[in-house]
């Protein structure tokens, strides 16, 4: 695990940002070699207006397992993204757009490409190769077509860059869980820094957890970090057995949440997931609120209908800190008999402004994966 976070960075009308944050995450076990990447930039200004966007967030993921390999974007999203002041919406992977000069309308002075990605991936083979994946993408790619500012014709900008790979050597895992096993985890909450200098609780509250073989676990313990975290009852389960095909399901129900003295609040958080390799391996989510309030605001929906996976909400405080608050938060990875998944009903930092990390919360969390047995 490996994560920075950048001062406020700007480049006067060619790009301004408030703050970059970068972080990376590479597993391997119960069968799978994981690694995901991420990149953040809130409050983007760029070519003096031309494009500008409260939050441009790239996700690369690639994963390999004894067998297969994949690639995507879980994650990766826009926030009130707009260019030639046109707000740009469900961006499709590698959509190019005309950029015009601000000062001028008429005058076309870029093309801009969206969610750029590429990747490329292999199966293992009998005494080579390993199976493996690369992924790599550009959430902004802009190259000018004519000179802009102190910029000349050909210039590139690239903004909200991630990349992983992933190899998996041939064969059974090396922790003898794969294949032919499953796991699962709820939790109620998990708090880990300091609010105002004072340090918090660390670790995870009302942990149930799932064993390689199968069987049920269940934790009611609520959340109890005052100031940081509260709530009244919790209920967090997950269960799952190996036959006749591994599956594994869990939940995490949350009530009367109260986050950072009332910043977000809801009546009920409720989450889950559910892995199985019957047929293609798969994992599936759930996520259902009542009355959630942030800032004291209701929130009925994000997109008309419900909290779309992985949005991202930035919440300045007048203290000079940042809020980043991820709604929903889900990331999945699923290839041939493998599958995983971890949702989070409220993933929540606040960054200092000199742009440390101070405080991690999350709220509401189920994880659960599957692993076929050997052929």
């Amino acid at each position: 695990v490996a994560g920075d976070v950048i001062l406020p960075i700007g480049i006067p009308g060619v790009l301004d940002a408030t703050i970059v944050s970068t972080g990376s995450f590479s597993n391997v076990g119960s069968g799978m070699a994981v690694s995901t990447s991420t990149s953040e930039v809130l409050d983007l200004d760029l070519l003096s207006g031309a494009i500008t966007a409260d939050v441009v967030r790239a996700v690369s993921q690639s994963s390999a397992n004894p067998f297969n390999a994949g690639f995507g974007s879980p994650g990766a999203t826009f926030v009130d993204l707009r260019i030639n002041g046109t707000q740009i919406t469900n961006v499709q992977p590698n959509t190019t757009v005309d950029v015009k000069n601000p000062l001028l309308p008429s005058q076309t002075i870029a093309r801009a490409v969206l969610l750029e990605e590429t990747g490329t991936s292999n199966a293992a083979g009998p005494g080579g190769p390993d199976a493996s994946a690369e992924h790599s993408v550009n959430m902004i790619h802009v190259t000018l077509i004519r000179p802009f500012l102190t910029l000349p014709a050909g210039a590139e900008i690239i903004v909200s860059h991630a990349d992983t790979t992933a190899t998996y050597p041939s064969g059974v895992a090396c922790d003898g869980q794969h294949p032919g096993s499953v796991s699962g985890e709820a939790f109620t909450a998990f708090a880990q820094g300091s609010l105002q200098g004072v340090p918090v609780a660390t670790g995870k509250i009302g942990d149930a957890v799932l064993p390689p073989t199968g069987g049920f676990d269940q934790d009611t313990v609520p959340a109890n970090v005052p100031g940081v975290v509260v709530n009244g009852t919790s209920v967090n389960t997950t269960s799952g057995s190996l036959a006749p095909t591994p599956n594994s399901q869990s939940s995490s129900n949350v009530e009367d949440v109260n986050v950072l003295d009332g910043l977000v609040t809801a009546d009920v958080l409720d989450v889950s997931c559910a892995s199985e390799t019957d047929g293609d391996a798969d994992t599936t989510f759930g996520f259902t609120f009542a009355n959630l309030t942030i800032n004291g605001t209701d929130v009925i929906d994000i997109t008309g209908a419900e909290i779309a996976p992985n949005t991202t909400i930035a919440i300045p405080d007048p203290s000079g800190d940042l809020i980043l608050l991820v709604l929903n938060e889900q990331t999945e990875s699923s290839m041939g008999g493998d599958t995983d998944g971890t949702i989070n009903a409220i993933h929540l930092y606040v960054l200092k402004d000199s742009g440390v990390v101070e405080l991690e919360v999350i709220v509401a969390s189920a994880h659960c994966d599957a692993h076929a047995p050997a052929s």
